[in-house]
């Protein structure tokens, strides 16, 4: 069973930063994936993540491992 809840969120520009850079890094690991005809998670993470972090240093580490590796 399902049930859908509505919330109200606070409309702060950080928030909204954070989900662009995240946006922003997924998509590059997308990429990167799709050229080198790889899904494998360690291979993606290996290739991309310093690049991340270098490239965006406000975004989480948390985030970059957890969704887009």
């Amino acid at each position: 069973m399902f049930r859908t809840v509505r919330l109200k969120l606070p409309c702060d520009p950080s928030l909204l930063e954070t989900g662009v850079r995240f946006r922003e890094a997924c998509q590059k690991v997308l990429d990167y994936g799709f050229s080198a005809h790889t899904l494998n998670s360690n291979k993606l993470n290996r290739a991309n993540y310093h690049d991340i972090r270098k490239g965006m240093p406000a975004l989480p580490s948390a985030l970059v491992i957890g969704k887009c590796l």
